[in-house]
């Protein structure tokens, strides 16, 4: 634990023995004595943390009062430790579904498939008025706009396909990664203590 207790003081276990305590405490009595030490304001500091830990652990109901103490130090410790931890699984939880959700395309690819949809739009509508053009005019020269029209219906109809098709499966992709990733990262912080967050951006990077 990280708050120093009185066996931390007398350098001894905490199912140390009365004997060990004694012998401890004699042992670095001796070594931090103010009159071994001229007096100094260190030497005196010492010798009461020594002799009000010897005081404690030398006492049975002292001593019970203090391995309980430690318990509950201990204890809140440990909860404080998986509290964090597992803030630290949700927030990198979190991090991971955002990334699994958005589109992973470049800003060329982006502005290259807003171009392509406006022009496969642009297409779409020309091959509708010339059917309708076609259905207007109702004359058999006219059949250059049926044939015109329909070839445009059907390569808009195919890009849109195609690319609904190819964001589907970067989204399962996508999400099979998460998938793979999120008990791994659980792992790495609950189990094996040394989860390193840049180590996650690293391998989300490079996808």
């Amino acid at each position: 634990m990280s708050k120093r207790t009185h066996y931390d003081n007398l350098k001894i276990s905490q199912n140390a023995s009365l004997q060990e305590i004694k012998a401890a405490y004699r042992k670095l009595a001796k070594k931090h004595h103010p009159d071994r030490n001229n007096n100094s304001d260190e030497s005196i500091r010492i010798m009461k943390i020594l002799n009000s830990a010897y005081e404690t652990l030398t006492d049975p109901l002292k001593r019970q009062k203090h391995d309980t103490w430690i318990k509950e130090e201990s204890q809140m410790i440990k909860d404080t430790d998986e509290a964090i931890k597992y803030m630290l699984y949700l927030n990198e939880q979190a991090r991971l579904a955002e990334w699994a959700m958005r589109p992973q395309t470049t800003a060329f690819e982006y502005f290259h498939e807003i171009f392509m949809e406006i022009w496969m739009i642009f297409i779409f509508a020309i091959g509708t008025s010339l059917l309708i053009l076609h259905w207007i005019m109702d004359i058999n020269n006219a059949s250059i706009f049926f044939i015109s029209g329909i070839l445009g219906l059907i390569v808009a109809f195919k890009y849109f396909r195609i690319n609904f098709y190819k964001q589907k499966k970067k989204a399962e992709q996508r999400i099979e990664i998460y998938n793979d990733l999120l008990p791994h990262m659980y792992n790495q912080i609950f189990m094996t203590k040394n989860y390193d967050p840049s180590k996650l951006q690293a391998i989300l990077d490079s996808q």
